[in-house]
């Protein structure tokens, strides 16, 4: 028990001179305070791996959620691909159109396609589909085998 007490003295001692000590240093962090904050700052950024910031660069770039959104909707959009001239049927299903005419066509036996929608208005011939492709390798095996359709149009 009394080493105890004398662990628990000696670190009451200790902390009491650590108390000290910031008392000390308390008045000289206020009196240099700018010189102080660079110190800390470039000791964060150091420990954080961080690059110093340098006087006369440029800032990093900040972001705003517009540019954002419009970021989102240009990756979304390299999901997506037109096919204009298939022959449109009333009470089609889209999706599985465009499938089986991937797989027909093609020779693509799953190109992940998310959905197929006709888009336009219904004048003077089929409207073009829009394929929204669940992942970019789809679409690339499309495209890699469009070379197959070359003399096949009606045209």
């Amino acid at each position: 028990m009394e080493k105890i007490v004398t662990a628990v003295a000696e670190q009451k001692g200790e902390v009491q001179n650590l108390g000290e000590k910031v008392e000390i240093l308390i008045p000289h962090f206020q009196q240099n305070e700018s010189s102080c904050s660079r110190h800390l700052s470039i000791r964060c950024n150091h420990m954080l791996r961080l690059p110093r910031p340098r006087s006369g660069r440029q800032t990093p770039r900040t972001v705003t959620l517009e540019q954002e959104k419009e970021r989102a909707a240009r990756q979304r959009k390299l999901l997506n691909l037109r096919i204009a001239g298939l022959v449109e049927h009333p009470e089609e299903v889209t999706k599985e159109v465009v499938i089986s005419f991937f797989r027909e066509q093609l020779n693509i036996v799953d190109p992940g396609v998310d959905s197929a929608t006709r888009v336009g208005r219904n004048e003077n011939g089929p409207r073009t589909i829009l394929v929204r492709f669940s992942s970019g390798a789809g679409r690339a095996s499309v495209l890699a085998n469009r070379s197959t359709l070359k003399g096949q149009g009606s045209d």
